[in-house]
Order: C-alpha cells, then structure tokens, then sequence
C-alpha cells in the first residue's frame, strides 16, 4: 500500500486537472489554514479513514474494544489540522501546489515551509464525495492511515489476547519486535548512537527494511560517521526507490556533510517528483552556491522567482549577491520586489550595518522614494 501511494506521487507531473468540484474545497483549506485555522478536520471522512485504519483482525479484536478505538481517534482527529494551523500561527506558511487526479481518485498536494527554515509536503486524498479520507505525510514517508494503523494494532494485541499470534506476516513481526524500535529511539535521544545501530543490526532481516527501523537508523548513523550515514541513505533508498520522503530526509544531513552533490541529485528527485517546486529550485540554488558555484547559484535564484514570484526565499541572496558585487540598483530593485511580490514588510535599513554601503550608495534613497510610492498605491 505504501509503496503503490509513493509511486503515484512521482506521476504527479504528468497527471490531468482535477475535476473543477474539487478546485473550490483546495482553496478553502488552503485559505482557512494560511490564517492559522484548521481548514482540514472539517473535511475530514472520519468514518473512512477509521475503515482503512481497522481493516481486519475479524473476531479476535473484540467490539468494545473497536468501539473505544474510534472515540477515541474521532476525539483527537483533528490534531493533523490543528497542528499545521498551529505551525502557520507561529510563522510558517502553507501553499496549494496542485490539484491532480490519479486512479480514480483526487489528490490535493500541499507545502508547508517551517518558522525554521523546515520544509514538508502533505498529499491529502479525496472522496468522490470532496472528503479527506487520507494524508501521505512527506516527514513520515507514508499515510496517515499506516501511522494510526500500528497503534491501532499495538494496543489491540495488549488489549486482545491471542492477537499477536494470529496478525500475519510483517504485521506480527512488527509488533514483536516493536520493544526493539522503543529503544532504538531511546539510544537516539540519549545520544548513544553506536547502541542504536547495533539494535538495528540485531532486527530480523524484513524488519531491517522497514521505513520506521531504517529512520531510527538513519538518525543514529548521521551523528556516527559519514560511511555509516550515507550507507543508511542507499539502504532507504534501495528499500523504498522512487520514495520522495527518502530524498526530503536526506537533504539536510547531505547538506551538513557538506555532500553538495548528492543533496542536489536528492532535490532534484524530490523537484520531479512533487511536480515541480520553486522552493525546491531555490534549495537547489542554495547547494550550488555553498560548492562555489555562484553564477549557477543565482540562475536557480532567478528560476525560482520565475515560477514563484510571492516566494521571499530567493530574493535574500540575490540581496546580498548585489551588495558583494556593489551593485546597489540591483539591491533597491530586489528589495523593492520583495515588498511588492511578497508578505514581506521591511524596515528602515539605515541602521542596519550588513545595508551600510548600500545606505551610502544613492540608490538608498531612489529605493525609500519608490517604496513610499508602492505603499501608497
């Protein structure tokens, strides 16, 4: 089921329009989440989320039991919503994409870029009926449903005797060997990186495959050495191939390891595979600038802004590249846009030491008319 969702995405490019119905309902959650409200748990097919999360276990998971789940999800369903409105409250910003078709189904991909510079993806899967009955969560490389499915079956085999016995196949492996994950990710947050690598490496081998062991693992071979990192990234990627998640978690730690190459290849992958992203482009830029590459640098600036005018990201750089040249009708040109293009509102820069040589150029000033102009129109 992962798998089949994952490949679908990298289709997304050459997918057609959605029906126009669907147009309407991807504003609107867009537009309530972009002023901090949740625009998602309004839409949201609880019913049928909660049939694809409890499919199967037939008599052994008793009714009680099922029933009690449901309220309890239904009674915190809305912390998906909630937690992103919360995310834009504090600075971060959310964007429509694309609204495509596949197999039947709508799909609505969203943006969300941190307070912190962080950057995730969500896939919201639509009903014939315009409801969410689903999220492909980039951060977590899989459905939403897959995620409250394992604690579905969790507190069901503690609830249920016998249970573990009869789940099948990877199911019951994961759950026996759930214990192991717990202190994989106890080693990680004590710092004790070498012990989480040797319980990844005393897992069962199907296990030592699956996505949330080999995240674990991930984050204990970054803090190790380079060899151990980058070997954790191929085993990701060789288990989950054409995976955007893989390649978005990968970014940072390539970035870090200053692996400039490799994260480039990385959002290129992910660029293709989400559709085409201006942020993603300016990441690009970002990479090629920290290898030297400047002129390479500034085209994937200029690119970006191309596709997305009201993105902010790009214009600093551009900033500041202006400023090294000394080219300061540039700097008053691209801060001008910001504040035209953008969400961005500065200040005064006249006290601001990294602006002084600009402040001393006369396009200060050309640029304080022009901006009293554009605040006035």
């Amino acid at each position: 089921m992962l798998m089949q969702s994952v490949l679908t995405l990298a289709l997304a490019i050459n997918s057609p329009p959605a029906p126009s119905k669907f147009e309407k309902l991807a504003r609107d959650i867009e537009a309530q989440v972009q002023v901090g409200k949740d625009g998602i748990t309004a839409a949201w097919d609880s019913d049928g989320f909660l049939a694809k999360v409890m499919v199967g276990g037939g008599d052994d998971i008793n009714t009680d039991f099922k029933k009690g789940f449901a309220k309890g999800y239904k009674s915190k369903e809305g912390s998906l919503g909630q937690t992103i409105a919360s995310t834009v409250t504090q600075g971060g910003r959310f964007h429509l994409m694309r609204i495509r078709e596949e197999g039947g189904q709508t799909r609505l991909l969203y943006r969300l870029l941190m307070p912190t510079g962080g950057l995730s993806y969500f896939d919201l899967l639509i009903t014939p009926a315009g409801k969410v009955i689903d999220a492909y969560i980039f951060t977590s490389g899989e459905l939403l449903s897959e995620t409250i499915r394992r604690l579905y079956l969790q507190t069901a085999a503690e609830a249920s005797q016998g249970l573990l016995d009869k789940l099948k196949g990877k199911e019951q492996l994961f759950l026996k060997n759930l214990p192991t994950l717990t202190e994989m990710q106890k080693a990680n947050d004590a710092k004790q990186h070498s012990k989480a690598l040797e319980l990844y490496k005393s897992l069962p081998e199907p296990l030592r495959r699956d996505r949330l062991f080999l995240v674990a693992r991930l984050q204990a071979a970054q803090a190790v050495n380079d060899d151990e990192y980058l070997k954790a990234i191929d085993d990701l990627r060789a288990a989950f191939g054409n995976d955007p998640a893989s390649d978005l978690m990968a970014i940072d730690g390539f970035f870090l390891k200053k692996k400039y190459d490799l994260a480039i290849a990385a959002i290129n992958r992910l660029n293709q595979a989400v559709g085409g992203d201006a942020y993603l482009i300016f990441m690009r830029g970002s990479m090629l600038a920290a290898s030297g590459k400047v002129a390479e640098a500034k085209a994937a600036y200029l690119e970006a802004l191309k596709t997305e005018p009201s993105l902010v990201e790009p214009y600093w750089p551009l900033v500041e590249m202006s400023m090294n040249d000394k080219k300061f009708n540039e700097t008053a040109q691209w801060l001008l846009a910001i504040e035209r293009e953008t969400t961005t509102r500065l200040k005064d820069l006249k006290d601001e030491p990294t602006y002084a040589a600009f402040v001393k150029s006369p396009h200060y000033k050309k640029w304080l008319t022009a901006r009293s102009k554009l605040s006035n129109q």
